[in-house]
């Protein structure tokens, strides 16, 4: 008598189903597909051999190794993808919300939308330069993150918060020291523009 051979993605015929007794018949040749990959890992894998002598089922191992898997796949893509979204959601739906608050003869709505582009701006400096090793560190979550905060800022005035209780008292704190610094950069730009022309 002939050995029957292991059961293979070919057999499987979902368009054969008819009945609940075909979808159990499908679903049989799905776990013995699933339970050879299982065997033929164990083989190969003297760690889930170790593990299923403990008594632990290799089927509970290659599950739980297979969700952490795809739980960093879905992990990384929703974080990259969040990068893509951080810039609709930071600038391309701002830029619109300005544009008609700028049509409106209403000074509230400029007055909001400018204190966005400032908290916006320092977010962008910030992002630029000390939080730099974060970003390289971990930058799925520093994505996710950010998303998340520029929905806060753009949907629910969140930015208004942050200028209010970071920003505002911080500068004006150090105000004084913003304009020297800022009037240094525009001479020492201003020197050499014209250092540039005399070179000309």
């Amino acid at each position: 008598m002939a050995e029957s051979r292991p059961p293979t993605l070919a057999d499987l015929d979902f368009a054969s189903i008819r009945s609940a007794a075909d979808i159990q018949l499908q679903a049989d040749i799905l776990n013995q597909i699933a339970q050879v990959q299982i065997d033929k890992m164990v083989e190969k894998n003297p760690q889930i051999k170790k593990l299923e002598e403990k008594g632990v089922p290799p089927v509970l191992v290659v599950s739980a190794a297979g969700l952490v898997l795809v739980g960093a796949a879905v992990f990384i893509l929703l974080a990259y993808g969040a990068q893509m979204l951080s810039v609709f959601v930071s600038v391309l739906q701002p830029l619109y919300y300005t544009f008609k608050a700028l049509e409106t003869e209403q000074k509230d709505d400029d007055t909001m939308w400018l204190t966005y582009w400032f908290v916006h701006g320092v977010f962008y400096i910030a992002e630029n330069s000390i939080l730099i090793p974060i970003i390289n560190i971990l930058p799925a979550m520093y994505w996710l993150g950010k998303m998340i905060v520029q929905v806060w800022m753009v949907n629910f005035e969140g930015h208004i918060v942050i200028y209010d209780k970071l920003l505002a008292p911080f500068f004006r704190k150090n105000e004084a020291q913003f304009d020297h610094i800022i009037d240094e950069v525009k001479d020492e730009a201003l020197d050499l523009v014209a250092q540039v022309k005399k070179e000309e």
